[in-house]
Order: structure tokens, then sequence, then C-alpha cells
């Protein structure tokens, strides 16, 4: 434990890249893989919290729709997760038993889809949308179970392939994603 929090608080306490820490302070080099294996026992993310890179991820167990999915989340301390990057997804992937919620949704506009902070989608620059055969690509807006369309969107759906992003009815009950 004490090696862990030497090496949490010379990383918390400086304000260089891991990289240039780990060059300039060689003695710590051994320890970096170490740092990363404890830090949950360290207790960077909280009891039930997942970390990653420099998130924590709270993958939830209960069913939620959307709106009450972004404020527990909120509640937790985090907001719903935002996903940026291809090593994120494939992280919060292989921890999925089923679908959930996660940051992102078009209920302000239709088609200009939003991240919880107010970012548009297209700054992120990436996007895991499920790709169908026939047309059936996501997002479809499809109005048959709900009326306003499919506005929110999940990582999964009830046919099993939860590496991919669908949109769906926001009032719908999953399970949820949120990072801190």
């Amino acid at each position: 434990w004490s090696r862990c929090i030497l090496i949490s608080i010379l990383f918390q306490t400086r304000p260089y890249p891991l990289v240039l820490i780990l060059e300039t302070e060689k003695k710590y080099r051994n320890n970096i893989e170490e740092y990363f294996r404890c830090t949950e026992k360290c207790g960077r993310c909280g009891e039930g919290w997942r970390p990653f890179g420099v998130k924590c991820y709270f993958f939830s167990t209960d069913f939620l729709n959307w709106t009450n999915s972004r404020d527990r989340c909120v509640e937790k301390g985090g907001h719903l997760a935002i996903i940026t990057s291809q090593a994120e997804q494939t992280f919060v992937t292989m921890h999925l038993r089923g679908p959930h919620w996660f940051g992102l949704n078009d209920l302000e506009t239709e088609g200009k889809w939003m991240w919880v902070n107010n970012q548009p989608l297209t700054d992120t620059g990436v996007t895991f949308w499920n790709k169908g055969k026939d047309g059936a690509s996501q997002p479809n807006n499809r109005k048959d179970e709900d009326p306003s369309g499919e506005n929110c969107a999940s990582l999964g759906n009830e046919n099993g392939d939860f590496t991919k992003w669908f949109d769906g009815s926001c009032s719908k009950t999953r399970q949820y994603l949120c990072e801190m």
C-alpha cells in the first residue's frame, strides 16, 4: 500500500506528463505497472467503480429510463459515460452483460447527437453505431414503440450485440453506465 500511495502522490503533485516523470525519476519506472494494478486497492475509484485510463466507470445492475439514469449518475458524483476512443469502447463493452444507457442523445434536435456535457458527437471524432444489413443502420429513430422516436443511445440492444451503439426510446428502462 505505501508504494501505491507514494506513486499516487507523486503523480498528483507534479504538473508533468507521466512520461516525463518516469524519465526524470527512474527509480519509479519499475513501479508503474504496480501503480496501475493497485489503483483500485489504493482507492482511486470508489467501491463498485472500475478504473480505466484516467476515468472510473460504474456499471449499474438496476434498470432506469435514460433521464433517471442520467440523474442517478450525477447523484453518484459522475455523469453518463462519454465514449471518445476505440480503447474506451472496447473496455466498457467487455464488462457489459446487457444493454446500457450512456451519455448520448438527440433530445433537443433530431439527428444532432449531443453528449451529456453538451459537446456535439461530431467533435469527438468516433462513433460506434451499428451498421445493419438492408439499410437498418443506427441511428434510425424508429417510432413504432414510442411516437417521440428513439432519441437516446445505448450500448447494445436486446439482440445481444453489446459492442455497438443503438438509438432507443428514452422511456425504455435499461442498465446504465456512469463515469467520473
